[in-house]
């Protein structure tokens, strides 16, 4: 049983949101655009094990390159918007969650497009949105929004699928759940060392 929080954060993609099929779709949309490097089905599995800065060299992204990719990416996403499903088992899960605790979202995506998604799936269990456009900026879009939440470190406790989650959070001295169902490995992800490892949505009632 993990300690009291009162706070809940999640991250979307690849979290809440079963979306991986879908990014891989605007990627591919916009790959002549941006000579992005073609990707097969064996390249994403190997991307799972990369870490952020490994996945760009691997796809000949710049960082020069990368704000306007992921501007269009976004628009792109909404095209695709109603074929992200929630991830199988999270719905219940979440809405279980939502009696006992605080819940808000933490997502490099478009706010609207959450909002929309979690509308469409009649997830009414988070109290607030927040986009960070910066998705090397975890820790700072943290500390902002704990501020704006008005809660203490001890308090919250985030949830991601990224090796970056893990790192943002532990710069922002903040407790973080490592989930293995999204875009990150196992392998990966416990080599990064978040304060839990959650393999299955279920895993987070016993946690919680």
């Amino acid at each position: 049983m993990a300690q009291k929080y009162s706070t809940l954060i999640f991250d979307f993609d690849g979290t809440v949101a079963d979306s991986m099929g879908v990014l891989f779709r605007v990627y591919s949309s916009l790959q002549e655009r941006f000579d992005l490097r073609p990707l097969t089905g064996p390249d994403i599995e190997k991307m799972r094990g990369m870490t952020p800065q490994q996945v760009l060299s691997f796809l000949n992204i710049s960082l020069f390159k990368l704000p306007r990719l992921l501007l269009n990416g976004r628009a792109k996403y909404k095209d695709f918007l109603s074929d992200v499903e929630p991830i199988p088992g999270i719905p219940y899960v979440l809405i279980e969650l939502s009696k006992k605790y605080q819940m808000h979202v933490l997502t490099s995506n478009e706010q609207d497009i959450v909002l929309s998604f979690l509308l469409e799936h009649q997830l009414s269990c988070f109290d607030t949105v927040m986009s960070e456009r910066n998705i090397f900026g975890k820790d700072a879009a943290l500390k902002k929004m704990l501020k704006q939440l008005g809660k203490r470190n001890k308090e919250v406790l985030y949830l991601g699928d990224e090796v970056r989650d893990i790192h943002g959070c532990q710069k922002a001295g903040i407790d973080v759940a490592a989930v293995t169902w999204g875009l990150n490995t196992e392998e990966i992800l416990y080599e990064a060392k978040p304060t839990y490892l959650i393999k299955s949505p279920d895993e987070l009632l016993t946690l919680l």
